[in-house]
């Protein structure tokens, strides 16, 4: 336990000692947003206006921290379970320490973290964005849930949190008065070695990326509604059959 304490202090940026020991067990409140803005991890307004309302939603995957494990690359062993949590804004890992510092870890240093939750188990990929998003040309990793990973298919959702300022102080402004992370969502599907293809959480857009490929789904496939994620993923599992 020790050694792995170290692997992830090697890797973590500082702690940022602001942080209260309860941190893990409370929601990610105004104020942590505030402390995490000034070690550099999210932008928050810096003007004070009576009519500013503060910050709604939060940059992290989880509001409560949860157990995981994570894989760092050029090793072959996992580490944890720790208590873990994303920043969908930077993509960064986050790591909550037992003495309640909180520490960072690059996605670049990663091959992937795994979490437990009421929903199952969770897989985040730590890939470089130009290679799943063929029309990027960023390089940054980003972090992927791996919806679906098969010999045959993999099916990824990308999600980001961007954060929004106040704008209530123009003639032209929208008189939104909090600042806000508000949340993207993306997917993305390949079939063996082909390029990943970004695709709509629709079932048109499904069944012709799958025919574009010459794949055909089961005649006796049921219940597998293709506007769902659980339903392309009970399809994709199918497809593994044949």
């Amino acid at each position: 336990m020790y050694r792995q304490l170290v692997l992830i202090a090697f890797f973590a940026c500082p702690a940022l000692g602001a942080t209260a020991q309860n941190t893990a067990g409370n929601q990610y409140n105004e104020l942590t947003v505030r402390a995490l803005a000034e070690a550099g991890l999210a932008p928050v307004a810096t003007a004070f206006d009576t009519r500013y309302e503060g910050v709604r939603g939060t940059p992290l995957l989880f509001e409560t921290w949860k157990e995981g494990m994570l894989k760092i690359k050029g090793t072959d062993k996992l580490i944890g379970p720790i208590q873990l949590n994303i920043d969908l804004e930077k993509q960064i890992a986050a790591v909550s320490y037992q003495n309640g510092s909180i520490g960072v870890l690059p996605g670049d240093k990663l091959d992937y973290l795994g979490f437990e939750s009421a929903q199952g188990a969770q897989h985040f990929l730590a890939l470089p964005e130009n290679l799943v998003d063929a029309a990027s040309r960023g390089t940054q990793t980003r972090f992927y849930e791996a919806l679906h990973e098969g010999r045959r298919f993999m099916f990824l959702k990308y999600r980001s949190r961007e954060f929004k300022k106040a704008d209530f102080k123009g003639a032209y402004s929208s008189q939104v008065t909090y600042d806000e992370y508000v949340e993207g969502i993306h997917y993305f599907l390949r079939q063996g070695d082909e390029p990943f293809v970004k695709i709509k959480l629709r079932a048109s857009a499904i069944e012709k990326q799958l025919s574009a490929w010459g794949a055909t789904l089961p005649k006796g496939l049921s219940g597998a509604d293709l506007n769902t994620e659980a339903g392309i993923v009970k399809a994709l599992k199918a497809l593994e059959q044949e």
